[in-house]
């Protein structure tokens, strides 16, 4: 009987450390998750933020329009994940960089390359910074462009913003006009066709 008594009370005790154990772990956007709380862009509050859940389209909705001090708009399947490629997407447009992210993507057609539909949106994302090159200790964290975008990510992104001053936008967007690459030989475009292709990609930004 003491035995039965003994192993329910630790069955019990790991039921409660659970949970407060995983409460008390800090995100590894924790600051970024304090500034977009702070700026009203992202919710509720610091404690109940789930920075590990899903980013929906409803609070990538809410985001954009609280970065762009507007009326958020109407989202089809609210609930829906929305991908990496897609967070970096939608920020860049209305952000109002999407000619910037077309002459991007153009640029690297008229050299040869086939590049993927993301490469203009992703190359300009980064860019602005709205990605981060977790460390080789967290790479558990690096997320491919297709795989859903956590609301840790989506916060990282909107911190970013909230810091950008003057300069940036028009920055990219000189940066755009002015890109252009040189003739390339077959074998420098299967070499940077396989860059082109992987952009986004852990360790292969641009």
């Amino acid at each position: 009987m003491p035995r039965r008594r003994l192993l329910l009370c630790l069955l019990v005790a790991l039921a409660c450390a659970a949970p407060a154990a995983a409460a008390g772990r800090t995100s590894w956007a924790q600051p970024q998750i304090k500034a977009v709380v702070g700026a009203g862009i992202m919710g509720p509050d610091v404690p109940d933020f789930r920075p590990d859940d899903a980013l929906t389209r409803v609070a990538l909705a809410q985001l954009a329009s609280g970065l762009t001090h507007s009326v958020p708009a109407a989202v089809s399947s609210p609930a829906a994940p929305v991908t990496i490629a897609g967070l970096d997407a939608r920020l860049v447009n209305v952000l109002g960089l999407a000619n910037a992210a077309k002459t991007f993507l153009q640029g690297a057609k008229d050299a040869g390359l086939a590049p993927p539909s993301r490469f203009g949106t992703e190359a300009t994302a980064r860019l602005l910074g709205l990605r981060i090159n977790h460390p080789a200790a967290q790479d558990s964290l690096e997320l491919l462009p297709n795989e859903t975008a956590t609301r840790a990510e989506a916060a990282f992104s909107g911190a970013q913003v909230l810091k950008f001053g003057d300069w940036t936008l028009p920055a990219v967007q000189t940066a755009a006009t002015t890109f252009t690459l040189p003739a390339l030989t077959s074998w420098q475009k299967r070499v940077l066709q396989t860059a082109v292709r992987f952009i986004g990609y852990p360790y292969v930004w641009r």
